[in-house]
């Protein structure tokens, strides 16, 4: 004869088993439920990493941190416009500027972004980003991938995989490390 405690452990297994596969199915479809198409409209993002700030007349840079928000808006079909602001810390190091002042500074730069997307089908994809200047800028035009990966329809995490180009004869920007969160825009 099996003690109450036996059965009690015995039926404690059994529902936390169902509930395991219950809950491992519920997940399998679920992942089955993002596309491109998810994401449609636009998304407030926010990040922060760090950043190489370079000039054409420096030979040398230390890694800064950086911030930077904005908007993008995703179509549904793979493509993305948006706007942002990036703001960090500037310090030279080693090579003084032409008039042999060494400097620090806060350099904010405002941007606009095209680019892609491709979501998998269990939320994992990639950002294909291109960033320009404005006329006014001192950051220079650069492109970069970023892995995402969507917890939901509504959020998107994402971490820079490498900037691939940039435009150093133009401004301070030449290399960055960045992470951050993207959320759907609430309505008006």
């Amino acid at each position: 004869m099996k003690s109450p405690a036996f059965r009690f452990v015995g039926y404690v297994l059994t529902v936390f088993g169902t509930a395991c596969l219950v809950l491992g199915l519920s997940g399998a479809a679920r992942a089955a439920e993002f596309s491109n198409s998810t994401l449609k409209g636009p998304y407030v993002f926010r990040c922060s990493g760090h950043a190489l700030f370079t000039t054409p007349e420096l030979s040398g840079a230390t890694a800064q941190f950086i911030g930077s928000v904005g908007i993008i808006t995703f179509d549904g079909a793979g493509g993305l416009t948006g706007l942002g602001t990036v703001s960090g810390t500037e310090t030279a190091t080693g090579a003084a500027r032409p008039s042999g002042l060494h400097y620090y500074g806060q350099v904010v730069c405002d941007y606009k972004i095209k680019g892609t997307y491709t979501v998998r089908p269990d939320g994992i994809g990639l950002l294909e980003l291109n960033f320009s200047g404005s006329s006014s800028s001192t950051c220079g035009d650069s492109s970069g991938t970023f892995a995402m990966i969507l917890p939901s329809p509504g959020i998107i995490e994402y971490v820079s995989t490498g900037q691939t180009t940039a435009d150093p004869t133009r401004g301070a920007f030449n290399a960055y490390v960045v992470e951050g969160e993207m959320k759907r825009q609430s309505e008006k």
